[in-house]
């Protein structure tokens, strides 16, 4: 097999979908069982979402769907509020979490053609009306919109 062969090979081989996610944890007590995790991630036309209670697993398999317009109009604006400063992220590597109650929010997406990621963190559970829509749009009545 030539050199050919070797790169038609390399284009049918599985490729890495790309995604937007955003990973919303919220720590209303010091208490770790008192905290929720929800994770919704925008894939190759599919939202997919997990939520965890505590410090229990993850279910084996998250929830998926076809997406809906309005999840992924909602999912965009909350990412490009990452994005864009609007809510301004923190060097994740160095910032410590505020006290209990507070919140974080992980994200990753790509913007020309780059994979890009940030953290949010904030004193207080009240969330961000862009977020606030999200949950409410993609995943309502899960433990991380009920605050």
């Amino acid at each position: 097999m030539g050199w050919r062969g070797v790169v038609l090979s390399l284009c049918l081989l599985p490729q890495g979908a790309l995604s937007d996610v955003l990973t919303f944890g919220i720590f209303p007590s010091s208490d770790p069982a008192a905290s929720v995790s929800c994770r919704i991630e925008l894939r190759a036309g599919q939202i997919n979402v997990v939520e965890v209670r505590g410090v229990g697993m993850p279910p084996r398999s998250p929830y998926r769907w076809p997406a809906r317009r309005a999840e992924e109009v909602a999912l965009l604006r909350a990412l490009q509020a990452m994005i864009s400063g609007d809510l301004p992220g923190v060097e994740a590597y160095t910032s410590r979490n505020p006290a209990a109650p507070y919140l974080t929010i992980a994200w990753s997406s790509q913007v020309n053609g780059q994979r890009v990621t940030g953290l949010y963190q904030q004193a207080g559970i009240t969330l961000p009306e862009v977020m606030a829509t999200l949950l409410d749009t993609v995943m309502p009545g899960s433990g991380c919109g009920a605050r």
